[in-house]
C-alpha cells in the first residue's frame, strides 16, 4: 500500500519511529490516503504512487484485498483528468453537491450541526486546529481521517491511546460512515470513486470490528 502524503492538519506528521508496529502504520497510511482522495481533486503524483503499489498476494482473498485490488484496477483504467472531472462532479457544487462529505448532513441532516462543536472541543482538548487554508469545517471526511491517522501514529500525539482511537472512531465516523458510502456508490457516475467507496468501506468494516474487540475487553475486565 502506497504511503500518502500530510494533509497539512496541525500538526500531523506520521512517524517512521520502529517503536510503531507495522499494522499501525499501515492503518496510519490508509487513513491518509483515503483524507487525500476526498479533499481535493486526485493528482498525477496520487495515481503514480497507487500505480507503483505492490501486488497484493493472491492467496489474500479477504474483502479488504479485493478491494484494494479493484481500486488498483480502476485507477490504472482511468486518466487522472477522468478522475478530477468526478470529483468535481461529486463533491463540488455551487449549491448542494451530489455527495456530502462532513458528517454533519448525515448526523444532522444538515452543515453546522452539534456534532461540529462536540469535535471542536474534543480537538481543542487534544491541542489540535485545522488548517484554514483547507477552507473546510473539521467535520469533512478528510480531516476526521487525518486525525485518526494522527492519533494511531503522530509522534508527538497527546495520549493518543487504542481508547482514544475508539472514542473517535466510534463518536465521529461511525455513525455516518455506511450512509456516506451508500450515497458514493449509488451515484451511476462514481466510477474512481465508486471503488475509492468500496476499499474505504472494506477497511472501515475491520476498523469497526476491533474496536468492537476492543471495547468487548474492557468491559470483561471491568466486570471481571
Amino acid at each position: 500500500m502506497t504511503t500518502s502524503q500530510p494533509m497539512g492538519f496541525v500538526p500531523a506528521s506520521v512517524a517512521t519511529d520502529p517503536g510503531f508496529s507495522d499494522e499501525d502504520l499501515a492503518r496510519a497510511d490508509t487513513y491518509g490516503l483515503l483524507a487525500e482522495w476526498f479533499i481535493r481533486q486526485p493528482s498525477d503524483d496520487l495515481f503514480n504512487r497507487l500505480a507503483g503499489s505492490p501486488a497484493v498476494d493472491a492467496a489474500d482473498q479477504t474483502d479488504l484485498a479485493n478491494a484494494w485490488r479493484d481500486l488498483i484496477a480502476t485507477v490504472a483504467a482511468t486518466a487522472p483528468a477522468d478522475a478530477a472531472a468526478e470529483f468535481q462532479n461529486l463533491f463540488v457544487a455551487v449549491g448542494k453537491p451530489l455527495v456530502a462529505l462532513h458528517a454533519s448532513v448525515y448526523v444532522g441532516g444538515a452543515m453546522n450541526q452539534p456534532i461540529l462543536v462536540d469535535l471542536r472541543n474534543d480537538l481543542a482538548a487534544m491541542g489540535l486546529e485545522s488548517n484554514p487554508d483547507l477552507g473546510e469545517t473539521e467535520d469533512h471526511f478528510s480531516t476526521l481521517c487525518e486525525i485518526m491517522r494522527y492519533l494511531i501514529a503522530a509522534p508527538d500525539a497527546k495520549g493518543s491511546t487504542l481508547a482514544q482511537q475508539q472514542h473517535f472512531f466510534s463518536t465521529y465516523l461511525q455513525p455516518w460512515m455506511d450512509s456516506f458510502f451508500d450515497a458514493l456508490q449509488d451515484q451511476p457516475q462514481a466510477k474512481v470513486y465508486g471503488a475509492v467507496g468500496g476499499f474505504a468501506r472494506a477497511f472501515f468494516a475491520i476498523e469497526r470490528q476491533a474496536f468492537d474487540i476492543f471495547s468487548a475487553s474492557l468491559d470483561a475486565v471491568d466486570n471481571a
